[in-house]
C-alpha cells in the first residue's frame, strides 16, 4: 500500500515523519511576509504562495481572561498600532486532560515516540486563533471554515490534539480553496465554572468556553474580508467537544447570525443543568479553600487547575438561562424545534467509543452485557421490558462474532451501545430536526480502520480517526488508500462550505435517511442506519429517569 511497516521506518531523526514535517515547517519559515489590517491592528504573517497558504498564528481575539477577567464573558482586546508579528501559535489554554490515546500497540506507540510533539506552552492567557488563507485579496470572497477543537471540554487547542499537530490548516486551505480559522477557547473550570454568584454578576454562568468561541466567530465577521474570506459564507465545524459546541451554536439565537452552515464530526447534544454544574464547581472552590469569586480570582492558575483535577468536575455546557432555558437540555431545545436551522453535514466514526471502552470495559457475556446495558439506560429514562429485550436483540453479541472464541462479541456490542447513546443517535436526531425545517442535510459514517490500528483488534474506527483523514497532516504514515480517502473528505467538507453540498453523489439525508459510508477504496451509500435503535433511545429519553431491574 506504499507504506513501510518495519521498525526502521520509525528510526529518528531520519524517519519519514520527521523529514516531512520539518520540510513543511521550512516551507512556511521561508515564505515572504504579508501584512493585513484587522479591527484591532495590523498583523504580520506569511504570504500565500504556490506551495502553501498564507498563515497568521497567535492572533488575539479577546482580552486575556486573567485576574478580574477570570470567569467573565470574553472581553474586548485592546487595539494596537504597531504591526504585531503573527508567526507563532498562541499558548494553549490551561488543561490537565485531553481525548488521549489508549495503548494502541507498538506501531502507534513508536509513531508518537518519534514525532516528539507535545502541547504548546499552556497559560491562562490563551484566547488566540490562527488563520490560513490561499489568497489575501479582499475581493475573493472565499468561504471561511472555523474549526472548534475537541478534547472533552478539558483538553486540546486550535493547533494540537492530544499533543499531535492535527490542525495545521495549510492542506485543507490549499486543496479546498477556503480560509481556515482554528480557535483556542477556555477549558475545564476556567471555561465551565458555574455559581449563583457568577450568574448574578454576569447574567450567565458555566459557558465561558462557548462564549469564547462566539467571540471568535464575531472576530471573523469583522475581519474575514482582510484574509480573502466572506463573512456571509462562514461554516463552523468541529470534532467531539468541538462538534458538541457546533450543535449548541446551531440552535442558539446568540450565534445564528455568525455563520451560514455547520459540520459536526463525532459530536452529541451534551449538556448539564445549573444545579449539577454548581455542585462540581463548589467542589473545586472547596479544594482551593475559597468561598467566593474574589478569592477564586486570586488563586494561581495552575493551582486552580490542580484543584479541578482533584475533584469530580465535569466540563460541559450549562443550561444557565442565557444560553438556553434553565431546567432544559440541549435535546429538549432540539426537540422543540425553536431555532433557526442551517444546512448541516453530520457524522460519526463507526466505533467511536472503542477509544474509551477498549480498556475500561471488562470481558462480557450476555448476562453481564444486560447488566451493563441496564446501568446505561438508567441515566437516560424509564424503559419498558419489551424495549429492553428488543435492544438486547438489536445489539446481540452473535452479530459481532468475528470467529474468535471468548467474550469478545458482547464487549463489541456494548461499545456500539455507547457509540450510539453518546454520539450517533444524537446526530441522527439533530439531522431529523434540521431536515424537517427544510434545510440541506448530509450524513456520513467513517468506516475505515487505519493501518496502524489494525494490530489493536478492539479499536476498529475509533474516536478521533477522522482527524487523521480530514486534516491530512500525517499523510507520510498513511497508506495510498488512506491518503485518497483523506483527500476525498477534504473535498467533501470544503465543497459543503462552498455550496452547502458535498458536490458528489452523496445522498441527501432526506426521507430515506441516507448516509454515505466513507471507506476505501470507494465510498458507499447507506440508508436508515440504526433507525430502530435510535428510535427506542429517543423514546426512552422522553420519560423520567427511573431505576430498572433486569434479571
Amino acid at each position: 500500500q506504499g507504506v513501510t511497516t518495519d521498525s526502521s521506518f520509525f528510526a529518528p531523526p531520519s524517519s519519514m515523519i520527521r523529514q516531512t514535517l520539518l520540510a513543511g515547517l521550512c516551507v512556511v519559515a521561508s515564505a515572504s511576509d504579508a501584512t493585513v489590517s484587522t479591527s484591532l491592528g495590523p498583523l504580520v504573517g506569511t504570504a500565500p504562495s504556490e506551495a502553501t497558504c498564507g498563515a497568521f498564528y497567535g492572533v488575539p481575539y479577546a482580552a486575556p481572561p486573567t485576574g478580574a477577567n477570570r470567569f467573565r464573558t470574553p472581553q474586548p482586546h485592546a487595539p494596537w498600532q504597531k504591526p504585531r508579528i503573527a508567526k507563532h501559535v498562541g499558548r494553549s489554554c490551561l488543561q490537565g486532560f485531553g481525548d488521549g490515546f489508549v495503548p494502541l500497540g507498538p506501531r502507534v506507540e513508536r509513531l508518537l515516540e518519534f514525532t516528539h510533539f507535545g502541547m504548546e506552552p499552556m497559560d491562562e492567557d490563551c484566547l488566540y486563533l490562527n488563520v490560513f488563507s490561499p489568497d489575501l485579496s479582499s475581493d475573493r470572497r472565499l468561504p471561511v471554515m472555523i474549526w472548534l477543537h475537541g478534547g472533552s471540554y478539558v483538553g486540546g487547542s486550535g493547533d494540537k490534539q492530544s499533543g499531535l499537530p492535527f490542525y495545521d490548516g495549510h492542506i485543507l486551505c490549499r486543496e479546498g480553496e477556503v480560509v481556515v480559522v482554528t480557535v483556542n477557547y477556555r477549558l475545564g473550570v476556567f471555561g465551565f465554572y458555574a455559581s449563583e454568584e457568577l450568574l448574578a454578576e454576569q447574567g450567565t454562568a458555566g459557558n465561558m468556553g462557548i462564549q469564547d468561541q462566539r467571540k471568535a466567530l464575531e472576530w471573523v465577521q469583522e475581519n474575514a474580508h482582510q484574509f480573502g474570506g466572506a463573512a456571509d459564507r462562514v461554516t463552523i465545524f468541529g470534532e467531539s467537544a468541538g462538534a458538541g459546541s457546533v450543535a449548541l451554536h446551531a440552535i442558539s439565537p446568540h450565534s445564528t447570525s455568525l455563520f451560514s452552515a455547520a459540520i459536526m464530526e463525532s459530536g452529541g447534544l451534551w449538556s448539564t443543568d445549573l444545579q449539577e454544574a454548581e455542585s462540581g464547581s463548589d467542589a473545586v472552590a472547596a479544594a482551593t479553600k475559597c468561598s467566593n469569586l474574589a478569592c477564586l480570582r486570586e488563586v494561581a492558575g495552575l493551582d486552580l487547575l490542580h484543584a479541578q483535577l482533584q475533584v469530580e468536575f465535569t466540563a460541559v455546557p450549562v443550561s444557565d438561562g442565557y444560553e438556553w432555558p434553565v431546567g432544559t437540555s440541549l435535546r429538549d431545545v432540539v426537540a422543540a424545534r425553536n431555532f433557526s436551522a442551517k444546512p448541516m453535514l453530520i457524522g460519526t466514526n463507526r466505533n467511536e467509543s472503542a477509544l474509551f471502552d477498549c480498556l475500561s470495559i471488562p470481558e462480557l457475556n450476555e448476562s453481564s452485557f444486560r447488566t451493563a446495558l441496564a446501568h446505561r439506560l438508567r441515566r437516560e429514562g424509564r424503559v419498558t421490558d419489551s424495549e429492553f429485550d428488543r435492544l438486547v436483540e438489536l445489539y446481540n453479541g452473535s452479530k459481532y462474532d468475528d470467529g474468535h472464541e471468548g467474550t469478545w462479541p458482547w464487549k463489541r456490542a456494548l461499545i456500539d451501545v455507547d457509540t450510539d447513546l453518546t454520539m450517533f443517535c444524537d446526530s441522527r436526531f439533530l439531522l431529523d430536526t434540521v431536515h424537517a425545517q427544510q434545510q440541506a442535510t448530509f450524513a456520513y459514517i467513517l468506516d475505515q480502520t487505519m493501518w496502524f490500528f489494525e494490530g489493536a483488534r478492539c479499536l476498529g474506527t475509533p474516536h478521533m480517526t477522522d482527524l487523521f483523514f480530514l486534516w491530512q497532516n500525517f499523510a507520510p504514515v498513511m497508506t495510498r488508500d488512506e491518503r485518497a480517502l483523506g483527500a476525498r473528505m477534504a473535498k467533501y467538507w470544503s465543497g459543503f462550505a462552498w455550496n452547502h453540498t458535498p458536490g458528489v453523489s452523496w445522498p441527501a439525508f432526506g426521507e430515506e435517511r441516507g448516509y454515505l459510508r466513507l471507506r476505501s477504496p470507494e465510498d458507499l451509500p447507506d440508508a436508515q442506519v440504526k433507525k430502530e435503535q435510535c428510535d427506542i433511545f429517543q423514546t426512552i429519553r422522553t420519560r423520567p429517569r427511573y431505576s430498572i431491574m433486569v434479571a
